[in-house]
């Protein structure tokens, strides 16, 4: 796993960085080629859609081919690279994450795209996220992307309650999305039982 290209490093004027979560590199256990690598440091590029593991000598950053990664999990994620047929869309071709595992998974695909504005007679360069959920439901992955979204997926019997959790607990699809829809479709699946 540690015989890759290099990862360019990128310049310390971009503001921010293009890692999932953090710019860190932590251990997880990674699937490569059908073989489980644990305590492996690894983190993943939003912006050019790649794994990178940090070599054993400490020294430098490689990056994985991604048609030889099975799947890797980061603490609780488990990060999985699709690369469907076009008539499987709207699961489109990249590194997804799940980030809820019960009846119904919660996955989302996240992109990060270089962004450039003038601030005080200078350039500031950042990195901008665009993110897509996804519920797995009845073997298809539903786009979601508000509350309605959300709700049209499940039994109209319990979208009034699905409502009232929603309201009770200031579920914000806007600002926090991830948490919102994990928490409304843990909750159907509790209604559900």
């Amino acid at each position: 796993i540690y015989t890759g290209r290099e990862e360019v490093k990128y310049p310390t004027y971009i503001l921010n960085h293009p890692y999932l979560d953090t710019n860190e590199f932590r251990n997880g256990t990674l699937s490569f080629d059908g073989i489980i690598y644990p305590d492996v440091k690894m983190r993943l590029n939003l912006h050019t859609d790649e794994i990178t593991v940090f070599s054993y000598s400490n020294l430098f950053s490689v990056v994985l081919p991604s048609e030889r990664v099975d799947f890797a999990t980061i603490d609780s994620l488990y990060i999985y690279y699709a690369n469907p047929p076009k008539e499987k869309l709207p699961f489109p071709k990249g590194y997804h994450v799940r980030i809820f595992k019960g009846k119904y998974e919660v996955w989302k695909r996240e992109t990060m795209f270089m962004e450039s504005k003038i601030k005080d007679m200078a350039v500031e360069f950042s990195f901008i996220k665009k993110r897509k959920f996804y519920i797995y439901k009845d073997g298809i992955y539903h786009t979601v992307s508000s509350k309605n979204s959300v709700l049209k997926l499940f039994d109209p019997a319990k979208k009034k309650e699905l409502k009232k959790y929603i309201k009770q607990h200031k579920l914000n699809f806007k600002k926090s999305p991830d948490e919102a829809i994990v928490s409304v479709v843990k909750y159907y699946e509790h209604l559900s039982l």
